[in-house]
């Protein structure tokens, strides 16, 4: 494994106060390098996947929650966070190959694959390309069929910049309540946002607008949960419904009262969910 500027962090769960050291590296994968955030562990291993314009420590809320013995790894996906200026270009197939390549270097013959949104996208492309190493998944408010509005939001973000759609992103991830207590969580999602890299954001959004594989998803044979926001307008519980008609014996859950992120709403909810077996 090629790593460098390994530190220890804790990560503190903000209800009860547990804590978690967390190992942060930087790993080579292939053509770019990436920050990696590894618990270490002997169960497992839970690999984490973030959205579109995020970086690996949307997890943050979450992690403490987890089962103690878990390893848990997360890492910003290619064109994100500390890969931000990773060359190549961004695809779902690139992102599975990028994600094979990490388990590689870390080790990991097979792992469960956990993704909320855009990282949702990456465990269907991963898990339609790289079933073997896969020992269970986890789709959380995401999408496996066209959302064709992320077009119009791509090419907002070209002609006009990165800001002028940090505003319409965060309506549609919180609610009204949430946004005006402006907790540190807004002010993550706000500041990853608006310093996301441009062209990579509107990219994302384009794949994600043409993202079209639910009639495939009948081919994942692994134990599978699917996890529904009761109030996300992107991955909409008829939409999470649908993905789990067609993996066949998936478990299906709904948050009552969740929006679209739900790592940062109920972020103990969605741990207990994610510790259950599929």
């Amino acid at each position: 494994m090629n790593s460098t500027n390994r530190e220890a962090i804790v990560w503190t769960a903000s209800e009860d106060g547990k804590g978690r050291v967390v190992s942060s590296s930087t790993i080579q994968l292939d053509d770019h390098s990436t920050t990696v955030l590894d618990t270490g562990g002997s169960g497992l291993p839970m690999v984490l996947l973030h959205g579109v314009g995020f970086d690996c420590w949307m997890w943050k809320p979450v992690l403490p929650y987890l089962p103690a013995d878990q390893r848990i790894v997360t890492y910003d996906l290619r064109g994100h966070g500390t890969a931000r200026n990773a060359g190549g270009s961004l695809t779902y197939e690139q992102l599975a190959t990028d994600l094979n390549i990490l388990l590689d270097q870390l080790g990991i013959a097979q792992a469960e694959v956990i993704g909320l949104s855009f990282g949702g996208e990456v465990a269907q492309a991963f898990a339609l390309e790289y079933l073997d190493r896969l020992a269970a998944l986890s789709l959380i408010c995401t999408r496996s069929s066209p959302f064709p509005s992320f077009v119009t939001l791509a090419s907002k973000a070209r002609q006009e910049g990165i800001a002028a759609v940090v505003d319409v992103c965060l309506a549609r991830w919180f609610d009204n309540a949430t946004l005006a207590a402006n907790e540190p969580t807004i002010h993550y999602a706000r500041t990853q946002t608006a310093n996301a890299n441009p062209e990579v954001w509107a990219k994302a959004m384009e794949l994600i607008a043409g993202f079209d594989v639910m009639e495939r998803l009948s081919s994942i044979t692994v134990p599978t949960r699917v996890i529904a926001a009761e109030l996300d307008t992107v991955g909409t519980v008829e939409h999470m419904q649908a993905i789990a008609r067609q993996i066949r014996g998936s478990v299906f859950n709904i948050v009552t009262g969740g929006h679209h992120l739900l790592c940062f709403q109920y972020p103990k909810i969605l741990a207990h969910l994610l510790a259950l077996e599929a």
